[in-house]
C-alpha cells in the first residue's frame, strides 16, 4: 500500500461528484506519521478520513446517518449506491474488518508505530 495519494485517483473522484466540492482525504508518508503520533481522542474526523481514503485510496470517503464511515466505489464516472464498505465507528466491525486494527496494521507494515491510545482502543474493539 502506497502512503502517496494519486493526482489520478482524486481528479476522477471529484469529477464523478460533478465538482460539487467532495473533499479528497489527501494523504503523504508525512500526514500519515503525524496523525499516527497523535493520541486518539485528538484525531479529527477528516484526519481518520484520511486513513480511511488511504485504504481505499479509489474510493469516495463520506458519512452516513447512521455510520461515521462510508466508501462508495465510482463506477462510470458516478458513485455507486449502496457503500461498499462501512464501519459504525474506529473500533467496531464494519464491512470489512476494523478500522484501527487495519490503520494500526498497515502503520507497521511501513515502520510506523501509532501512539500507544491507538494500541488502547484496539483492545476495546467490539466484533459485531
Amino acid at each position: 500500500m502506497d502512503l502517496h495519494f494519486k493526482q489520478e485517483d482524486k481528479e476522477r473522484i471529484v469529477q464523478a461528484e460533478n465538482n460539487r466540492g467532495y473533499n479528497y482525504y489527501e494523504f503523504t508518508p508525512e500526514k500519515i506519521k503525524a496523525v499516527a503520533a497523535k493520541p486518539v481522542r485528538e484525531v479529527e474526523y477528516d484526519e481518520w478520513c484520511c486513513f480511511v481514503q488511504l485504504l481505499y485510496p479509489a474510493g469516495l470517503i463520506c458519512s452516513g446517518l447512521f455510520e461515521p464511515f462510508l466508501v462508495f466505489e465510482i463506477v462510470d464516472g458516478k458513485r455507486k449506491d449502496p457503500p461498499k464498505e462501512h464501519w459504525p465507528s474506529l473500533n467496531r466491525a464494519g464491512s470489512d474488518g476494523v478500522l484501527i486494527e487495519r490503520f494500526i496494521g498497515v502503520l507497521a507494515a511501513h515502520g510506523i508505530k501509532a501512539h500507544d491510545t491507538w494500541y488502547e482502543l484496539l483492545t476495546q474493539c467490539v466484533m459485531s
